[in-house]
């Protein structure tokens, strides 16, 4: 089962979904980032903060035990109220000390070794107040550097702790740089994957729309698969299909005109080129020299009609597909020579050299059909060639095909009429001085007799004043000859 993505109603909104499903995860990982930095400012904060009250409080609870000792000794010593009160300043400072890094995130050891230094010290406190004298006094040095070296140990464990403090901010600090470069890199992929999805959705229907249109550009006018998109982009390919099937319809009125009038204008038509031959050739009365001439003209132009209706019914035969190949082992000089024949007069009015170079090529193809084609590239060479000039027919045998160039020295093609000299009814831009405009239907029969044979005809580009022949060159694609029975139908070529 095929996956068809679901597009929105409109175009502008395919758009802004995409823009906005791209940028989401960049706002996202933007959003992690302020998250992750926040939150390893606050632990910073917080850890500068602790560091500063331990320490603090570490050498306070240092200098306090050396403060009350010393504060304890001159009042036992002098036993006076203002150094009581000394005395009782030093007790409470340990306190506070020690209740300000009670308060602090320790660690369970710390934390007991702070509780055991608080009750020592108040034990301590308690028996200094009760005992008196100097003597009493030395009893207690013991305790107080007992006092002292806890209060030294409780400082340098808040020195590692502090240190642990910075290890872990530090590993903290990696993390969050990790972290943010994995998320770096996931966001990448992630927004490439996004880019190229809605790249996709968007340029699918346009590409469609695209195709189609260059197909109509170029007369492609079978049926297409239908756009699938927004529905703007949709109905505009649907509106593409009904242009598709008005162009069809047009054609098939323009064949249908074609044949009616061409069957219309061939009764008159003959009627009427009857009585000329015979007003011609004095059959009414003798005719003087002035009348002559006018009936001369009369017959060129009479013959001229009927040519243009011949090709008018041949060209609608063709594009019927009403006759079929019938093909057998030609060989091309034979057929150029029929082609010869029928152009020998204006050959000889222009002076034109014909130049062949067949090597005795054979081809399979109707003869009719090819004598048709070399008849029509023929006469329009020799239309567009200048009196005296030279028109070149080369044929060679490559990989089972035969190809042949036309080669004359005219004015050539111009670049703008280049793409479109095989359409039906089109005029190049370039045409010979004082000469009857064609009817644009020569090179588009040839096409659609070269092509029902299999093959293919080009325009080539001129091949330049060096080579004597700077006007147009076809060159034509046909089935080589094998050694076999003619009279078979070519291919798969049937009447339709």
């Amino acid at each position: 089962m095929q996956l068809r993505p679901q597009y929105p109603a409109s175009f502008s909104v395919l758009l802004l979904a995409g823009f906005t499903l791209v940028a989401l995860p960049l706002l996202g990982g933007m959003i992690n980032a302020s998250y992750m930095v926040e939150r390893i400012v606050a632990e910073s904060q917080r850890a500068i903060a602790v560091t500063l009250i331990v320490t603090r409080a570490s050498r306070q609870l240092v200098s306090g035990v050396s403060g009350l000792q010393r504060a304890a000794g001159q009042y036992y010593l002098l036993e006076d109220a203002a150094l009581r009160r000394a005395f009782l300043a030093a007790h409470s400072n340990i306190q506070n000390s020690v209740a300000v890094l009670r308060q602090q995130p320790l660690g369970p050891h710390l934390s007991r070794q702070i509780g055991e230094l608080a009750q020592a010290e108040a034990a301590l406190f308690e028996q200094l107040r009760a005992d008196r004298g100097q003597g009493h006094f030395d009893a207690h040095t013991a305790a107080f550097d007992r006092l002292y070296a806890a209060a030294i140990a409780i400082e340098l464990q808040g020195q590692q702790l502090i240190d642990r403090q910075v290890d872990d901010l530090g590993a903290s600090a990696e993390a969050v740089r990790h972290a943010l470069s994995w998320q770096a890199l996931a966001m990448i992929p992630l927004s490439l994957f996004l880019t190229g999805l809605f790249s996709w959705m968007i340029n699918r229907p346009l590409r469609q729309l695209a195709q189609a249109i260059r197909r109509l550009g170029d007369d492609d006018l079978t049926e297409f698969a239908p756009v699938e998109g927004p529905r703007d982009l949709a109905f505009l390919g649907e509106r593409m299909d009904w242009l598709r099937l008005r162009l069809i319809g047009l054609e098939q009125q323009q064949l249908r005109f074609l044949r009616h009038v061409s069957h219309e204008l061939k009764t008159p038509l003959a009627a009427l080129r009857e009585g000329v031959e015979l007003l011609a050739d004095g059959v009414v009365g003798e005719l003087g020299p002035p009348q002559q001439e006018v009936a001369g003209i009369m017959r060129g132009n009479v013959r001229e009609l009927q040519r243009r209706i011949e090709e008018l019914v041949q060209f609608n035969r063709v594009s019927r597909g009403a006759e079929a190949l019938i093909a057998s082992e030609l060989a091309l000089d034979s057929i150029v020579a029929v082609a010869t024949r029928r152009h020998d007069l204006s050959l000889s009015r222009k002076s034109i050299q014909l130049e062949l170079a067949l090597d005795g090529v054979r081809v399979l193809g109707d003869r009719n059909k090819l004598e048709s084609v070399f008849e029509n590239l023929l006469g329009n060479a020799i239309r567009f060639s200048p009196p005296g000039g030279r028109i070149e027919i080369a044929a060679t045998r490559q990989d089972g095909q035969v190809a042949i160039t036309l080669c004359d020295q005219g004015p050539g093609v111009a670049e703008e009429d280049r793409a479109h000299v095989f359409r039906p009814f089109y005029q190049g831009s370039v045409q010979p001085p004082g000469d009857l405009r064609g009817s644009g239907l020569g090179l588009a029969i040839v096409k659609e007799y070269v092509e029902q044979h299999g093959g293919q005809i080009d325009l080539l580009a001129p091949r330049g004043a060096d080579a004597g022949l700077a006007g147009a060159c076809f060159r034509l694609r046909l089935p080589a000859a094998e050694n076999g029975d003619g009279g078979r139908l070519l291919s798969s070529e049937v009447t339709t």
